[in-house]
């Protein structure tokens, strides 16, 4: 009876080892469709190595009625295999930087994968679960550890310091907030008086002013950066200062419409500290 089970467990183990290595193979061979495709985290690629020679040794050692000296013959070869792969995958983190986190819902991944050397940053999309492809370069270098933050499940804000210690905040969109066909500005659907706690925001045609604890600062249109079709930048002096981001119940369509807005925007201040973002509604105290 235990040598029954010591067998299904070796199969079971040998299964997993010819799927991880099937796997292997066909992301060796995605560029060929997908030139640009990599997985989320680099380092999986030697996880995955060192994984698939975990099973298919335990599963030769299982299955096969080798003896002593064949035994440690599979056991050196996977400690050597294991060792290189660790060491590579060691390397690989050295040079690429892996930044992820996955959205309250589970159903979003940021990706971000910063060059040490250069300190270039790139935004990945996520493709297939755990693959991904470049989608776009961060504006400035990333020089700190970026503070993440999801303002809703398909928007979050990356703050970070550059070389130049400028604070630079870079927004990735998963979503929209209109039909699924149209691009709109953030802009342009957000007009008029926001109020929340203890803020107010003001779309008007010279630009956005935002209220905060008696303060009052202008931007114009010019110091606005859109990100994807649901947040927007305020920039002072190459530095972020506010993200306005849709919230999940805005509705992008009623001004083009003629309908009554309805739903939220999202205040939220670009600083390395932990805060909380500020949810505001048209004309009325949230």
């Amino acid at each position: 009876m235990k040598q029954s089970k010591l067998r299904i467990a070796g199969w079971l183990l040998f299964l997993l080892a010819g799927l991880i290595f099937c796997g292997q193979i066909v992301f060796l061979f995605l560029p060929t469709i997908y030139p640009q495709v990599e997985y989320t985290d680099n380092r999986l690629f030697y996880f995955f190595n060192i994984s698939f020679a975990v099973f298919l040794s335990l599963a030769l050692l299982s299955l096969l009625g080798l003896s002593k000296m064949w035994r440690l013959f599979v056991v050196v070869c996977l400690g050597l295999f294991s060792i290189v792969n660790t060491w590579m995958l060691v390397s690989t983190n050295q040079q690429v930087r892996n930044i992820i986190s996955i959205s309250p819902n589970f159903k979003e991944v940021l990706v971000i994968k910063k060059q040490t050397n250069t300190q270039t940053a790139t935004y990945y999309r996520s493709r297939f679960g755990i693959l991904a492809m470049p989608h776009q370069t961060l504006p400035e270098d990333l020089k700190s550890s970026p503070k993440i933050k999801w303002l809703a499940n398909d928007i979050a804000a990356v703050t970070y310091k550059t070389s130049d210690d400028n604070l630079q905040q870079f927004i990735a969109t998963y979503g929209d907030r209109g039909d699924g066909t149209s691009y709109y500005e953030v802009g342009a659907v957000t007009r008029g008086k926001w109020r929340g706690d203890g803020a107010k925001v003001i779309n008007h045609p010279e630009g956005i002013t935002v209220i905060t604890n008696g303060t009052s600062e202008t931007f114009s249109w010019e110091e606005t950066i859109q990100y994807g079709t649901l947040a927007i930048v305020l920039m002072k002096e190459n530095q972020a200062v506010w993200t306005i981001a849709l919230d999940k119940n805005f509705d992008a369509e009623a001004i083009n419409d003629g309908r009554q807005q309805t739903g939220n925007i999202i205040l939220y201040k670009a600083t390395m500290s932990d805060i909380k973002p500020i949810v505001l509604a048209k004309g009325r105290l949230k």
